[in-house]
């Protein structure tokens, strides 16, 4: 994990209602940039991500290639393209 900052969600919600095709991720994510916690500098497979909020990581895959999936644990936010396949390659 490389960072942690506030999210605005309502005004993410309101902004895509208005321009479905925006991104407004690029204006609504504020506040003060907070680096990692001592206990979250280790390498992990998971990081908490807290309501409002955006974490910003960085994975290794050195040496681990194939197909893999990105996601959440909160099921529904797998409709929220939580939940995606991605693939590493050489």
């Amino acid at each position: 994990m490389l960072e942690r900052q506030a999210f605005d969600a309502e005004g993410f919600v309101e902004a895509r209602d208005v321009d479905p095709a925006a991104d407004p991720a690029d204006y609504l994510i504020a506040g003060t940039i907070r680096p990692p916690t001592p206990n979250t500098r280790i390498k992990k497979d998971t990081v908490l991500v807290n309501p409002n909020e955006v974490v910003r990581i960085q994975p290794a895959f050195t040496g681990y290639t194939g197909r893999y999936v990105w996601h959440c644990h909160i099921l529904e936010h797998e409709d929220q393209e939580m939940m995606l396949p991605y693939r590493v390659v050489a």
